[in-house]
């Protein structure tokens, strides 16, 4: 009789440890899948945020090609660049980049400075084109994120 005890109370601790054994192990199995997922998440992110940056970059290099085209071409600097604040177009083609053409400063009747944005949701990419006669230069590259309780902005410059 005093063994038949002492074998139920052996079984009986066996069992309560492999319980606890089977609960620990779930635990860490689910945090490993909740793990798992948050990085998909973060991917898929950071996959989306770079592909806008390089539409606008695309969109970007677009536009500094067409001002350095009518730079180096034209008889008409600022009848010709004047159309250029027709590009605030948005172009669903392109992912819904918007282009807003900003200040065009002159010295004279020949433009020195050119500024531009490229935007696309929070995120928009600034140029700054120097004019020095007919050749052009890239004063300033830089993105700016706004972030979506609008309470900072980051500002990266290339």
């Amino acid at each position: 009789m005093i063994n038949n005890i002492k074998r139920r109370i052996n079984s009986g601790g066996a069992l309560v440890i492999l319980v606890i054994l089977v609960v620990a192990m779930s635990i860490f199995a689910i945090l490993a899948v909740q793990s798992s997922l948050n990085e998909k998440k973060l991917s898929t992110k950071t996959d989306e945020s770079i592909r806008n940056y390089y539409r606008m970059d695309a969109e970007a290099e677009r536009v500094y090609a067409k001002i350095d085209e009518i730079i180096k071409t034209s008889e008409d600097l600022t009848g010709d660049l004047a159309k250029l604040k027709e590009l605030k177009d948005v172009k669903p083609d392109d992912g819904g980049v918007l282009v807003e053409v900003g200040d065009i400063k002159y010295e004279g009747d020949r433009p020195f400075l050119i500024s531009y944005s490229v935007v696309k949701d929070e995120r928009s990419l600034n140029v700054e084109v120097g004019v020095s006669g007919k050749e052009t230069t890239i004063n300033r590259w830089s993105t700016k994120t706004k972030s979506e309780d609008l309470q900072y902005e980051l500002e990266i410059t290339d």
